[in-house]
């Protein structure tokens, strides 16, 4: 029997190899179940502050999960060689940096690592610290190298002159070479740093004198011998005047050397160095030593994480103290458990009220005792587990408790304390910010950035760019010996040159130069003007000729008009300098220019021709526009304080002073700086109540409306301003829609009543930082007769998830929705009636079973103990949840295992209330009921709503 056989050529070389056969295993071998690496931890952020970063990110849905973190160091943008720095439970992390740094987060459960997240940057917050030691010389050379010494005339010193402390050097007629340096350790390279320094000569010099900065490495090699910032003094000054210089430092610097200099001959005299200070960033600040600084922000930063710590301490306590309470019974294990709360709550206690003590907080603190002596009392008198004195030693037996009576005064206890810290943590912000604040407010105040690269000592035309955020605004083309230019020596200066030609009678001859971007500023508050300038002429001028230089402001208002008349400091041609002008934001003013010139004008009633070849050039090297704040206003009257002065403020009797103001005391001086309320409604302040805002619209050519809010209480840095009821009319047209956005106006934080504002640009409402933003309304002008609508913000945000794995920010009427009975979780169908999108202040709400829900401050949340309550007052509460979980289960005999999904319900308490800011929300109207809503399709908050009208 033969068969047919088919050959088929494969071409040359080996044959492939044989895939190898999966053995088929018998039903009855167990197969062991691998689990998979956990989920990798979400939302990891940074938030700087000063002097370090905080890393935080979201937690996962598994109790005994545990994360790593690790840090790298900046490597020219990205992350260096990294190390672990943490592994435990906590979800935040924080350190102290110098500098850039590049941080993941993984999670560890059961010893299974997730992959890692993705790499996140954190910058520090870089106060202005002086990173000199003995930056006067009021400790003589300590801290200072010897220097150069290579000349046998000269001498170098340290001497108390009329400023203060100073390094002096004493030139000769003979070549020297003297000097002092000093080595600073910033260990991680990379960044810019600024040198500045104030000199004064009284001698006529030749030869350089100059401070300077040099970047060394590791083994003290300089890096790079042509990068060497220097500032340059100019010769003959009759009053100190500040130098700066700014590099940056290379990626491997280890050390920056700072110099002083000085190579001159002269005549007998004397040149003064004073007040040096190295910073970080590319712009010189004001003088500072940098421990008055450094202690308060340090201060700040301990206070602000002592509340924050404090606030999940809270959370987690009461939550805990919570599920103890739940039968109703304290037995023997849960004493121990409430006695170790207790305890550690009262340890605490002395140690928060003298910090209370220390910043004045005398009503805060009184709440915070009084709920401790009333939790005492009540342990005490009614449970029965402390003795005499107030020590917990009953930890045996079982007794009755009042579940509602326990946790409200556990919470009241908890909500005063957090009340009393967070208000510590204000003042000590407040305190930081006079401390390290860069106060001045013009923007490139020395002129030393020139991206834009305006040329040197070029006259220039007018609109021309005058260096960075400067512009020529009258360049005088008529008169060919008057311009504006910009001009090298020690640093940059603006300069404004009237010379020799002919001024016709009437003529005015002012070239100018004006900041290009309005400077935001505070109607009703005061300023300082000063700037730094130096005063050439020659000769003699003839009658009716008035020539002086000026530096100005002039005041604009929300549409960019001028407002209100110019305030001018000014000084005559051969005047001694002025000082500084204190100077009042006109009503109604939100941003100012600031101008420099130098003035010239001819009523002689004949033509005028100067006899030398300047009339007035005015060299401009610096100005600067102050916030004059007072402390004052934001700190308590009784209370011990140290206050420092941390910019000149004044000028009198030839020197420029610093000093305070002693309330009832009849002693007034300037120099020292308030710290305004923070933030508003956008941002570090929250809506403790309302606003509801409602409208009636009626048809007409055109269509008219009225917007009203209600009255409403604002919290800003612990402290609060309640605001009255207001209204205000807008117009628009029959059948059209269209959303405004309200705001206050509020310069002086006061409260009351206050003009609704109303505008259709949400831009608007940041415009100033005295302006409060409320919210936003949708009106509808009807096509006939007369409507209305609004109401209170009852939302969730537009992202969340309802029942069906539908958004929020997708339902329409007649949509079906899922709705609940808040105490018995019965469900059953119900139809959206309306949906309307509005952008409110937000918080997230956190369970202890790991269900969110994001939603709006004044939510109608349903809870156990209280009924509805908004959103932001559940904190500690219980409430309805509803999360799907997969259940297994095991057959030993038959050795299968069973899997099913189910969904959970339950009262969970709410851990923890974030705020979130402003979020896009969507106003549901479903039946007046319950519906399911979370940040997950898969997790869900019960929330209620409360019925509107329904809005097209």
């Amino acid at each position: 029997m033969s068969r047919p056989i088919l050959l088929v050529d494969i071409g040359a070389g080996e044959l492939p190899a044989a895939t190898p056969v999966t053995p088929p295993l018998g039903s009855w071998f167990p197969q062991p179940y691998a689990a998979p690496p956990p989920p990798t931890p979400t939302g990891l952020v940074n938030t700087p502050r000063v002097g370090g970063v905080r890393l935080a990110w979201n937690a996962l849905a598994l109790a005994i999960a545990r994360y790593e973190l690790e840090r790298a160091p900046d490597a020219g943008g990205a992350p260096g060689t990294s190390q672990s720095v943490y592994t435990g439970t906590d979800r935040t992390f924080n350190s102290n940096e110098s500098g850039p740094t590049w941080w993941r987060v993984r999670s560890i459960v059961r010893g299974s690592v997730s992959a890692w997240s993705s790499w996140v940057e954190g910058i520090p917050i870089y106060p202005n610290y002086n990173l000199l030691v003995n930056p006067t010389g009021a400790n003589g050379y300590a801290g200072w190298d010897p220097g150069w010494v290579s000349g046998t005339q000269g001498t170098m010193s340290t001497a108390l002159k009329d400023d203060g402390p100073a390094f002096v050097y004493t030139p000769s007629l003979s070549a020297t070479d003297r000097g002092k340096g000093q080595h600073v350790i910033i260990a991680a390279g990379g960044g810019d740093y600024t040198l500045s320094a104030g000199m004064l000569s009284d001698v006529m010099l030749t030869g350089s004198h100059f401070i300077q900065m040099r970047f060394r490495d590791i083994s003290d090699a300089e890096i790079d011998t042509s990068n060497r910032p220097t500032a340059y003094s100019v010769t003959s000054r009759t009053k100190v005047t500040r130098y700066s210089c700014t590099g940056t430092a290379p990626s491997n610097t280890y050390a920056i050397e700072v110099i002083i200099r000085n190579t001159g001959t002269g005549n007998p005299g004397e040149v003064v160095w004073e007040k040096l200070k190295l910073e970080r960033g590319s712009t010189a600040t004001p003088f500072t030593d940098d421990a008055s600084v450094k202690q308060s922000v340090d201060a700040s930063t301990s206070a602000a994480a002592l509340a924050s710590a404090a606030a999940a301490d809270a959370a987690s306590s009461l939550a805990q103290l919570g599920e103890i309470a739940n039968d109703g019974k304290l037995t023997a294990n849960e004493k121990t458990q409430a006695k170790r709360e207790y305890n550690e709550i009262t340890a605490e206690q002395s140690g928060i009220d003298a910090l209370a003590d220390g910043y004045g907080l005398a009503t805060d603190k009184a709440t915070y005792d009084s709920a401790m002596t009333a939790l005492k009392t009540y342990l005490r008198t009614t449970v029965g587990v402390l003795d005499a004195s107030f020590v917990w030693t009953n930890v045996t037996g079982t007794t009755d408790i009042n579940r509602t009576v326990w946790n409200n005064t556990w919470t009241t206890l908890y909500n005063g304390r957090q009340a009393l810290l967070n208000a510590i943590s204000g003042k000590a912000r407040a305190l930081a910010a006079v401390m390290a604040a860069g106060a001045n407010l013009v923007p490139n105040p020395t002129f030393v950035s020139n991206v834009i690269g305006t040329p040197l000592n070029s006259a220039l035309a007018t609109n021309a760019s005058c260096s960075d955020n400067w512009t020529v605004w009258r360049g005088e083309p008529s008169y060919s010996q008057a311009y504006v230019i910009l001009f090298p020596g020690a640093g940059v200066g603006v300069r404004c040159h009237v010379g020799n030609n002919p001024i016709a009678n009437g003529q005015l001859v002012a070239p100018q130069f004006r900041t290009i971007q309005p400077i935001a500023v505070e109607a009703g508050q005061a300023y300082v003007l000063s700037p730094e300038w130096v005063l050439n002429f020659n000769g003699t001028l003839g009658g009716g000729i008035t020539a002086k230089s000026r530096c100005f402001v002039q005041w604009l208002d929300s549409a960019g008009a001028q407002i209100g008349g110019l305030d001018v400091l000014e000084r005559l041609r051969g005047a001694a300098d002025p000082g500084p002008k204190r100077i009042t934001a006109p009503a109604g003013a939100r941003s100012c220019h600031v101008f420099g010139d130098t003035y010239v004008e001819n009523t002689s009633g004949a033509s005028y021709t100067h006899g030398a070849s300047v009339i007035l050039l005015t060299e401009f090297r610096s100005i600067s526009l102050i916030r004059a704040y007072s402390l004052d206003t934001d700190l308590t009257d009784g209370a011990q304080y140290v206050r420092y002065a941390t910019e000149d403020a004044y000028f009198t009797g030839g020197k420029y002073r610093n000093g305070l103001r002693f309330n009832a005391s009849g002693h007034q001086v300037s120099g020292a700086y308030n710290f305004p309320p923070g933030g508003f409604a956008n941002m570090g302040a929250i809506w403790l109540s309302g606003a509801t805002l409602t409208y009636t619209a009626t048809a007409g050519s055109p269509a008219s409306a009225t917007i009203s809010c209600s009255a409403m209480t604002l919290r800003s840095m612990g402290s609060d301003k309640a605001y009255s009821a207001s209204s205000g009319s807008v117009t628009g047209t029959n059948g059209s829609t269209v959303t405004y956005h309200l705001y206050y106006d509020d310069d002086t934080w006061a409260g009351g009543s206050r003009t609704l504002g109303i505008t259709t640009d949400i831009n608007v409402t940041q415009n100033s930082r005295s302006r409060l933003y409320i919210g936003s309304l949708k009106v509808t002008y009807p096509t006939s007769g007369s409507g209305g609508g609004g109401g209170l913000p009852n939302c969730v945000v537009e992202t969340s998830f309802v029942s069906g794995g539908r958004r929020a920010g997708s339902l329409r009427a007649g949509v079906p929705l899922l709705l609940a009975n808040a105490s018995t979780f019965t469900e059953r169908d119900g139809v959206v009636s309306a949906h309307q999108r509005a952008l409110v202040n937000c918080v997230r709400l956190r369970m202890t079973n790991g269900v969110e829900l994001d939603c709006s401050f004044t939510a109608p949340i349903p809870t156990v103990e209280r009924g509805l309550v908004a959103a932001s007052d559940v904190a500690g509460l219980r409430v309805a949840t509803k999360r799907l979980r997969l259940w297994m289960r095991w057959c030993p005999v038959r050795l299968v295992e069973r899997r099913h999904w189910a969904w959970i319900r339950e009262h969970s308490a709410v851990a923890s209330v974030e705020v979130l800011g402003m979020r896009w929300v969507s106003h549901i109207t479903v039946e007046n009921d319950c519906f399911w809503a979370g940040r997950s399709r898969h997790a869900f908050v019960l929330h209620h709503n409360i019925k509107m009208d329904p809005l097209s």
